[in-house]
């Protein structure tokens, strides 16, 4: 008998000890993914209408967090800390590029961009003289809206440098602000 209860309380104490390493691996994964995600995905609102039709004043996103070696035409959420400043909008042209706006078409290198997700047509509405190159490490951005968007074409925004660019959107959420 005394055998059998010394066996019991080795049980008890393996048990024990079982449990707390399963939850402490619980724990430990638990904490890698809420990094993953946490340093990796970024949920952004957007504010106000400069890039409908395709997002609308508080619609909710999902974004990727990058800032480099972002494709042309992807949606971008730009901050701007220096100058308090967040926008959502679209990449038009990378370093080493030549935009410039002719009768309301945006063109990239000489040629005509396909921009069927625009609702207007581009003008240059801002303070920028174009044709315009793009600097290194930098985007020109547009929004979708273009005769509602501030974006490249005004100085007060320019040239989106690649550290500025917090998220690369992946997906609308089912809600809004």
């Amino acid at each position: 008998m005394f055998f059998t209860r010394k066996n019991d309380e080795n049980d008890t104490v393996k048990k024990d000890s079982s449990s707390i390493k399963m939850f402490l691996k619980d724990i430990l994964v638990a904490l890698c993914i809420f990094s993953a995600l946490y340093f990796t995905i970024e949920l952004d609102i957007v504010v106000g209408e400069s890039m409908k039709p395709t997002l609308n004043d508080g619609n909710v996103y999902v974004g990727l967090k990058v800032n480099r070696n972002t494709d042309y035409g992807r949606i971008v959420t730009v901050n701007i800390e220096s100058k308090g400043v967040k926008y959502t909008k679209r990449i038009i042209g990378k370093e080493g590029d030549t935009i410039d706006l002719i009768d309301g078409i945006v063109y990239r290198n000489g040629v005509a961009l396909d921009e069927p997700y625009v609702s207007s047509k581009t003008y240059a509405t801002g303070d920028v003289v174009f044709p315009i190159t793009v600097p290194d490490d930098c985007y020109f951005v547009l929004g979708d809206n273009r005769g509602m968007s501030m974006d490249s074409r005004f100085s007060e925004v320019g040239m989106i440098h690649e550290d500025d660019v917090d998220a690369s959107y992946l997906f609308l959420l089912p809600w809004t602000r």
